[in-house]
């Protein structure tokens, strides 16, 4: 598999939570609107609170992310969230539908 970028393009982490943080140090601002998932991993919380973001719990429903409950977020239309994130491994942990 051929990735279309140079090697002075990629950057390796240690792992998915020193990278959303990288990204989060260069986009994510004192006051900014991050949506995550509901449930989702308690390191991230610390790292945006500590940047001053305010975080949204978006729910999952047993297809993947509620997005009813996305579009009726006021946070999306005034404050212009900077960051979805979403972790399917938590979301593939809940029970089917039947």
């Amino acid at each position: 598999m051929e990735i279309g970028t140079s090697a002075q393009q990629i950057l390796l982490t240690s792992g998915i939570t020193q990278a959303i943080d990288l990204i989060a140090r260069l986009y994510v601002k004192p006051g900014d609107a991050v949506i995550a998932g509901d449930p989702a991993w308690f390191q991230m919380f610390g790292r945006f609170a500590s940047q001053g973001a305010r975080l949204v719990g978006m729910p999952y429903t047993p297809d993947g992310p509620d997005l009813d409950a996305l579009e009726t977020f006021v946070v999306v239309v005034t404050w212009k969230p900077k960051m979805l994130i979403i972790n399917s491994v938590l979301q593939n942990l809940r029970p089917a539908r039947r």
